[in-house]
């Protein structure tokens, strides 16, 4: 964008200051150019792209220096996969009612002010309904519409039925996880939700291990508890009580009827539990760890 584009985009309630407009196409959130504040330029005609001649007199396409960038971003904030229903999340539109939701919001708008510097992920933990999917969309527009950066999110369920499929195809495990291992930034929302077999287990162990091992950020979030470095993180008076009794793990019923019995049960478990040990702990590492707390904005009709 030119400096007259920027300056005039500032002041845009729509895109406020991005040149982009998200809107909520069939299968997932897209991207445009922002109709209420970035006119296409002449030359290329909102294609961004431009045929020009070089120094040897060769035809060649290059990105228009006006139009080119806004529309780059807007296919990666198309291609990052976010659900339509999500497409407008800012950190601006979390509503911070209850318990320290302000202070993770604030948290997460220092994170992205800081994530050239710092670049690791984020691991939202909380019970359904407190905001969490709405602040890792809103993350992942600001990487890409604002940074530029490729982003790909996924729900955790149909990771593991994209894992599922890839193995029934023929694929190999190395043609299934390279392309999320790949991507620069990685979101996986829900993590722990549903279990699935032992083998696509090690399949996500392996893919967080090798973006672990890249130094590539993952943004999660789960309904799950991390036990032993959330409880470090936080004083005595905050720390959780532990049961009475451990409960026996959800993700060691690899049946149908183990899983369907401990549903049933209502178990509440940790996430080391629900992925394993050492997922659950590079993540630790990996990722800054925020607690929200809260009640369901959906019980609330606030969603």
């Amino acid at each position: 964008m030119t400096i007259a584009k920027i300056q005039k985009a500032a002041k845009c309630s729509i895109c406020l200051g991005t040149g982009v407009e998200s809107y909520a196409s069939r299968s997932h959130a897209a991207a445009r150019l922002c109709p209420g504040c970035f006119n296409p330029c002449a030359t290329c005609e909102g294609v961004g792209e431009v045929a020009r001649e070089d120094s040897k007199g060769y035809r060649v396409v290059q990105v228009c220096p006006s139009c080119g960038p806004a529309l780059h971003r807007a296919a990666l904030f198309t291609k990052s996969r976010v659900p339509p229903r999500f497409h407008g999340c800012r950190m601006g539109t979390y509503r911070a009612m209850e318990g320290n939701q302000a202070a993770v919001r604030s948290f997460m708008v220092e994170y992205l002010q800081n994530f050239k510097k710092d670049p690791r992920g984020i691991l939202l933990m909380g019970g359904p309904g407190v905001g969490k999917t709405h602040l890792l969309a809103a993350t992942i527009r600001a990487m890409t519409l604002m940074f530029g950066l490729p982003c790909t999110f996924v729900e955790f369920s149909q990771l593991l039925t994209e894992i599922k499929v890839g193995y029934q195809s023929g694929q190999t495990e190395e043609q299934i996880i390279a392309p999320l291992v790949r991507v620069p930034i990685l979101a996986i929302d829900d993590m722990g939700k549903g279990v699935g077999s032992e083998w696509e287990m090690v399949i996500l162990d392996a893919l967080i291990s090798r973006r672990y091992n890249a130094r590539r950020p993952v943004l999660v979030t789960t309904n799950y508890y991390l036990k032993d470095p959330l409880n470090a993180l936080q004083p005595p008076s905050k720390r959780r009580a532990k049961p009475a009794e451990e409960p026996e793990s959800i993700a060691s019923g690899r049946t149908r009827r183990e899983r369907v019995r401990a549903a049933r049960a209502r178990i509440v478990e940790s996430l080391e539990e629900r992925v394993g040990a050492r997922v659950a702990s590079r993540l630790g590492e990996m990722c800054y760890a925020q607690e929200i707390e809260g009640s369901d904005f959906r019980k609330k009709g606030l969603i």
